[in-house]
């Protein structure tokens, strides 16, 4: 099937409402749109050892299995799954309606099921929003510049988050440690991984990418659970807790990951270029400023545009002139805008490329006590990352106002001030 028609029948299918308890929904064995079958060739074309058993007895289980959990009907095990983890065990729990609240309130995680508000959507529309990842270099987002996600829950929790969504920002993806040697990874949305949504490239390596952790080095066996499973071992499925003495023991017992659970293995390609293939007729000039800049870089690396798309004789300002075209998009310039500020921001913090999300923002507060600032400079630059992302994948160029970029060049100068730099001036 030609690949634009492919992604029709996957929008078409993404517009429908969806059905929580659809006949075969996240099973390991079908191919049909709901099912789990793509999950499930990818990770043997992986070379991955993965099964997907109808009965799991969790005593049995070593550090060398790991559990991908996908919408499950029945509460969970509790204290059998987290003495799964004790032992150094690895798990993804991919739920929004399914049998995992129980076992997320011993955690202390609470699932948002408000409707995603503010953000960027897939196909303008309002139940698919589209998360981003809050750091590219995440052993995680390695290569995903964006998720799709289909009516989704989201999580509150204090654990970090790996792909947020909507404005404000709520968490998609998070991770966790357990006792310091077990690992959590957990999703608010379980048809990110069914194989309609794994049509989207994003959508795909973020499966791909979770498999690989799942397996380690060591290339443990991957137990696929999904929807209804027998339990065996460690007792009855846990009882609800207070919320606050959940919070509290988990506290004791989850430990914050900052920045990548583990090393990116040393065979994954770097990020994506940033190559902007498209282009609206009569925009000739932008595509032959685009077309000279360099390979996208890492998140805050602070490369600028060759010499080339810097002979303007006014810099910034006389290349946003050279570019101003009231009736097309500004994404290009917004672009442009997204090196200038990187580069002057790491330049005025003192630090070198590449420099990660938390980094930059820890640098940033001894300059700027102001939290609410130190948040607008955070959300502007995962805001313009995701759109660098978007803009590199989408078959159209997204679209961008010149009031939208004109308030964004105003915050980025704002923000810039306490470090000393400004993004209309050397």
């Amino acid at each position: 099937m030609p690949r634009p028609v492919a992604l029709f029948l996957v929008w078409a299918f993404l517009c429908l409402p969806r059905q929580a308890t659809a006949a075969g929904d996240y099973d390991p064995e079908s191919d049909e749109w709901n099912g789990l079958g793509k999950l499930v060739a990818i990770a043997r074309e992986r070379g991955l050892d993965i099964e997907y058993p109808d009965e799991v007895d969790y005593t049995a289980l070593t550090a060398t299995t790991s559990l991908l959990v996908v919408y499950p009907v029945e509460p969970l095990r509790d204290e059998a799954i987290r003495a799964v983890l004790k032992r150094g065990g690895r798990m993804l729990l991919a739920d929004d309606f399914g049998g995992s609240e129980s076992f997320l309130t011993r955690l202390g995680i609470e699932r948002d099921d408000r409707p995603v508000e503010g953000g960027l959507l897939f196909r303008g529309q309002a139940h698919l929003p589209i998360a981003a990842p809050v750091e590219e270099d995440h052993v995680l987002t390695v290569g995903v510049t964006r998720l799709v996600a289909n009516h989704p829950t989201t999580l509150v929790t204090s654990l970090p988050p790996v792909f947020v969504v909507g404005e404000p920002r709520r968490t998609l993806v998070a991770v966790g440690a357990v006792e310091d040697v077990g690992r959590i990874v957990l999703l608010g949305d379980p048809s990110v991984l069914i194989n309609n949504m794994l049509e989207m490239r994003g959508n795909a390596r973020f499966a791909r990418n979770v498999l690989e952790y799942l397996a380690g080095d060591d290339r443990r066996r991957i137990l696929l659970l999904s929807g209804r499973f027998t339990q065996l071992g460690g007792g009855s499925a846990g009882a609800r807790h207070d919320a606050s003495a959940a919070r509290r023991e988990a506290n004791a017992r989850l430990a914050r990951l900052s920045g990548s659970l583990a090393p990116p293995p040393a065979d994954q390609p770097p990020p994506i270029a940033l190559v902007v293939a498209s282009a609206v007729v009569g925009l000739g000039v932008i595509m032959l400023v685009i077309a000279r800049l360099e390979p996208r870089p890492r998140l805050y690396s602070g490369r600028w545009l060759k010499p080339a798309a810097r002979q303007t004789a006014a810099g910034f300002l006389g290349t946003l002139e050279y570019l101003e075209n009231p009736r097309a998009t500004q994404i290009y310039p917004l672009m442009i805008l997204k090196r200038v500020l990187e580069e002057r921001l790491l330049d005025g913090l003192g630090l070198t490329a590449p420099a990660g999300l938390k980094t930059v923002i820890e640098r940033y507060s001894s300059f700027e006590p102001d939290r609410r600032k130190q948040k607008q400079l955070e959300r502007l630059l995962v805001d313009l990352s995701m759109k660098a992302g978007i803009a590199a994948s989408a078959d159209t160029p997204i679209e961008v106002s010149a009031r939208e970029l004109q308030k964004t060049i105003d915050l980025a100068r704002t923000l810039l001030e306490p470090v000393g730099r400004d993004v209309l001036k050397p």
